[in-house]
């Protein structure tokens, strides 16, 4: 019977590394990006609470 060998880990790949870290960025712009829009709009653009609303769920993916 043959034995099972677990597969290699993809920590060691440069190019994991780079992709995951990529990733990892993207998705912090975007949650940053989520938030401060908004905040933004409300307080330098003096934005109504309904104008906000609407700029944050067009924002959402």
């Amino acid at each position: 019977m043959a034995r099972w060998t677990p597969a290699p880990s993809l920590r060691g790949h440069r190019s994991f590394q780079a992709y995951w870290l990529g990733e990892a960025t993207a998705l912090a712009g975007s949650s940053v990006s989520a938030v401060a829009l908004p905040v933004i709009a409300a307080i330098e653009l003096d934005a109504t609470p309904g104008q906000v609303s609407m700029l944050a769920s067009a924002t959402k993916e």
